[in-house]
């Protein structure tokens, strides 16, 4: 009798460490994907911020175009006051 208690102890130890080593699996499982999605949530909303953006400044090539053509006008202005006073 004193044989089976031991032998019993032994059994119920080995599938409580097993059980322990399911359980510490299980969790480390559902961590590493619950942080997988978590990256794969904050790359989709970065990568939405970042390609929603309205830009409300002007763009710096209608800029500089507005500027040339500005200073074009300017020139066109002086050329044609300097012809109108001789």
């Amino acid at each position: 009798m004193n044989i089976f208690k031991i032998l019993l102890a032994l059994v119920v130890l080995f599938l409580a460490a097993f059980g322990a080593l399911a359980l510490f699996g299980l969790i480390a499982a559902t961590l590493k994907y619950l942080i997988l999605l978590g990256l794969i949530i904050l790359v989709g909303a970065v990568g939405y911020k970042a390609l929603s953006k309205k830009s409300d400044a002007p763009l710096l090539e209608s800029d500089w175009a507005d500027r040339e053509l500005a200073k074009a006008q300017r020139l066109l202005d002086s050329v044609r006051r300097g012809q109108l006073t001789k």
